[in-house]
């Protein structure tokens, strides 16, 4: 056995962990809309059209299901032009590819990205995306405290934001009112 053979056999036995995610509950994903648009300008991506000089309104706009994707699209392309390079722009290349078989996120294959994302809105997808394709072992979900979780899938981040940064009286306090708790100086 080569080197490169020995170091991929090692490399593939490794436990796989997704350290970050904000997947919504399964049962929000299911109800809601299936359009890809929104869905792309959740998070990361709108940060990329906003710093290439995009304003609020317009992502809004683009994140509005009611309006058929067809008028939306232009606006989107516009801006995509400036986001598809951009690391957050390559992962929903990856993602439209490796989990709906659609090459390239364009007028013409958006259609095609429709139908098969919403074939995809069926129960079990993320345990279809996490365990069946890429085995990952466990996925640190960073949305709080979500009753709605498959526990086998996902571990949830514990907040602890509000205590680490206390650095006054009036912070203490806040931190204390939260928690039902009185503050004394025992």
């Amino acid at each position: 056995m080569g080197a490169y053979e020995y170091v991929a056999r090692i490399v593939e036995s490794l436990l796989l962990i997704d350290a970050h995610e904000h997947l919504e509950p399964e049962s929000g994903r299911l109800s809601g809309s299936q359009d890809p648009l929104p869905m792309f300008l959740t998070h990361y991506l709108s940060t990329d059209f906003l710093v290439a000089g995009m304003g609020v309104e317009e992502l809004e706009s683009l994140r509005n299901s009611e309006v058929p994707w067809e008028s939306r699209w232009e606006l989107f392309e516009e801006w995509w032009e400036y986001a598809q390079t951009t690391g957050y722009g390559q992962v929903i290349e990856l993602a439209i590819r490796d989990l709906y078989g659609v090459e390239e996120l364009s007028r013409n294959s958006y259609p095609k990205l429709l139908k098969a994302v919403e074939k995809a809105a069926r129960p079990s997808f993320y345990r279809w995306v996490l365990r069946g394709r890429e085995d990952i072992e466990e996925c640190i979900l960073d949305r709080g405290a979500v009753r709605d979780r498959d526990r086998d899938l996902f571990v949830p981040v514990i907040r602890l934001d509000d205590f680490i940064g206390i650095s006054t009286g009036a912070g203490l306090r806040r931190s204390c009112e939260k928690l039902h708790k009185s503050l004394s100086t025992a």
